[in-house]
């Protein structure tokens, strides 16, 4: 929410005139933000009784300028306005019902009331703890309370006879994130949805040094696969934290908070953060990471044992979770992997497709920059061929 405010706030007066250009009017606009930020992790985030009174008694008047409301679900609700419209953030990490519940906000007498949602649905959804497959009841079976709010009304949309004018569907296919290395990675996924991604060109290649801990640093941007032999680790891998270690160390002055290291395991995040310290600005699982970005973002799978690799698969080769890890880098993604990983092939058809990722990283990367050799164990840096 915060970095949603401040780009808007940057993108201001510049859409401001552009509206001038066209002839259309511009109102002036008021930011609020209905909770104020956090100061330190845990701290709760909350407003007192008195000035969100303030607030409702605000949302309710006629002011001259066009007020722009920024919340969680909690704080909207809490402030109980009434909106003409209601734009949703990263629609695919919201549940349903809670979508629902801020629908209700939406101004219903006039029938001004209008909904926009933004959102991937090729990203992980919202996590609720039940067990839906065994859950017979009508109700739940007809509007399945655990989709997102962005795949439920996918859903809404296509049980529809005629959507056109009800619920207008519009495909973003241009990122700005994204480099060109990172994005041909992930495209095979977009590929099921008819979306060809676009963007940036690529930056100017340089030679590559030998030393594999430096290549990473020498370009502007590029995807940078470190395949290591190691194969006894399960939720938790000293080698591969020992690889990004050394990465670090031989990185030029980097900003802590530029770096990201993500994995899927809780185990191996306590590790990383014992082994790299203030390094890094951000150690954390991957659902923490969804919605956010970095410069350089570190992906450690972490399993390397073959029989953790075939119980985990469903969680390890989630084609969500790896699109999340996979595309938060603004310039480069380093992904620390097992040959056992990142060679193995599922039995079942559907986790055979959803490893589609993990296939595609494998078929771009195919030059070798380097090897090294950590302890018993050796360590190779393969980059996408430069042509």
């Amino acid at each position: 929410m915060d970095t949603l405010l401040e780009r808007l706030l940057a993108l201001e007066d510049q859409v401001r005139k552009a509206f001038e250009s066209a002839g259309e009017e511009w109102r002036p606009l008021d930011y609020r933000r209905l909770e104020p930020k956090r100061k330190e992790e845990g701290e709760p985030c909350q407003e007192p009784v008195k000035e969100l009174k303030e607030k409702e008694e605000e949302c309710k008047a006629t002011p001259p300028r066009l007020l722009l409301l920024f919340g969680t679900t909690n704080g909207l609700l809490k402030a109980k306005c009434s909106l003409k419209l209601l734009v949703v953030d990263e629609a695919s990490m919201m549940p349903f019902p809670h979508f629902l519940a801020l629908a209700s906000l939406l101004f219903r007498e006039s029938g001004e009331g209008r909904i926009l949602l933004t959102g991937d649905h090729r990203q992980l959804a919202p996590v609720i703890q039940h067990q839906w497959e065994e859950e017979d009841r009508p109700g739940v079976q007809r509007y399945l309370p655990y989709l997102s709010a962005f795949e439920a009304m996918l859903r809404v949309r296509e049980a529809m006879e005629a959507p056109q004018g009800v619920v207008a569907y519009s495909v973003l296919n241009h990122t700005h994130r994204l480099p060109q290395e990172v994005r041909l990675l992930i495209q095979p996924l977009y590929h099921r949805d008819g979306v060809e991604l676009r963007g940036r060109e690529a930056q100017e290649r340089r030679p590559l040094p030998q030393s594999l801990w430096e290549a990473v640093w020498e370009e502007v941007e590029g995807v940078y696969l470190f395949v290591h032999e190691e194969r006894e680790s399960r939720k938790r891998n000293p080698l591969e934290a020992e690889v990004i270690l050394r990465i670090l160390q031989a990185a030029p002055q980097v900003p802590p908070q530029e770096l990201a290291v993500v994995t899927p395991f809780r185990a191996h995040r306590t590790l990383l953060r014992e082994r790299l310290g203030e390094r890094v600005g951000l150690v954390d699982t991957v659902e923490r990471l969804q919605g956010g970005e970095r410069r350089v973002i570190f992906y450690s799978a972490s399993a390397s044992d073959p029989d953790a690799i075939t119980s985990l698969q469903e969680f390890l080769l989630d084609v969500n979770r790896t699109n999340v890890a996979f595309s938060r880098a603004k310039e480069k993604l380093v992904v620390v992997v097992a040959e056992t990983l990142l060679h193995y092939v599922p039995p079942e058809q559907e986790a055979y497709e959803d490893a589609v990722l993990w296939k595609e990283l494998r078929r771009l990367c195919t030059q070798e920059v380097g090897e090294d050799r950590l302890g018993a164990y050796r360590v190779r840096l393969l980059v996408p061929r430069r042509n």
